[in-house]
């Protein structure tokens, strides 16, 4: 399976429109969005761009959410994949969003959590004494907003804030192939192992300070 996954798209359409078209040339099976793909005030309308930007690319979208998203993505809620390659027009059943929840498609199973510690007032956000993840065993790639603590993590001022329970959660997963990860924009396109386990932090918008697009962020990667 081919799969292109970006995060921290932060409502750019020029970011939206790379992912779909890198996904287009390169035939992927699977688009992966780690959340914040918009900001709360054009959330609706940016969720939107999803099916267009699954026609594009001719293949579904499975996404989380993160801190910048609001909190009514129920009509996404998995159920299955209705996508037949060319020939139909997707529905709404492209574009899935996982809450802790799974979805298999082609033999994979994916599974999505937007929980990352608590700091401001955001959403998705739970206090870290309290956060756990339980990723399903037979899991074979994971969608998280946080990245797990010490891998891909650091901000400015080299503090770790990642999530420690991630981090655990991977490690008695180990059958885990792939955790796609964003919300530190510094360590957008980090690549790393724990374990058997794959780690990427895909987030494309490049810092706080600056909302460019960080092209070298975006995964594209081919799953056994």
């Amino acid at each position: 399976m081919l799969i292109v996954a970006a995060s921290d798209l932060h409502g750019s359409s020029v970011a939206l429109s790379k992912v779909s078209g890198t996904a287009r040339d390169i035939g992927a099976d699977v688009i992966l969005l780690a959340g914040d793909i918009t900001v709360h005030h054009i959330y609706n309308e940016f969720i939107l761009l999803l099916h267009k930007a699954a026609a594009h690319a001719k293949c579904p979208v499975i996404f989380t959410l993160g801190n910048h998203d609001t909190l009514q993505p129920e009509k996404y809620f998995p159920e299955s994949i209705e996508y037949i390659n060319g020939t139909k027009p997707l529905t709404r059943k492209s574009v899935v969003c996982l809450v802790e929840q799974s979805i298999e498609y082609k033999g994979v199973k994916f599974w999505g959590s937007p929980y990352t510690n608590t700091f401001g007032k955001w959403y998705w956000m739970r206090n870290p004494a309290e956060m756990k993840f339980e990723i399903p065993e037979d899991t074979d790639v994971a969608i998280c907003h946080s990245p797990p603590f010490g891998y891909g993590d650091s901000v400015r001022d080299a503090t770790r804030v990642g999530s420690e329970a991630l981090t655990l959660a991977i490690q008695n997963t180990p059958n885990l192939e792939l955790v796609v990860f964003g919300h530190v924009h510094e360590n957008g396109g980090w690549r790393g192992q724990l374990g058997n386990t794959h780690l990427c932090n895909v987030s494309m918008t490049k810092d706080q300070n600056d909302f460019g697009i960080n092209y070298e962020a975006l995964l594209c990667a081919k799953l056994d």
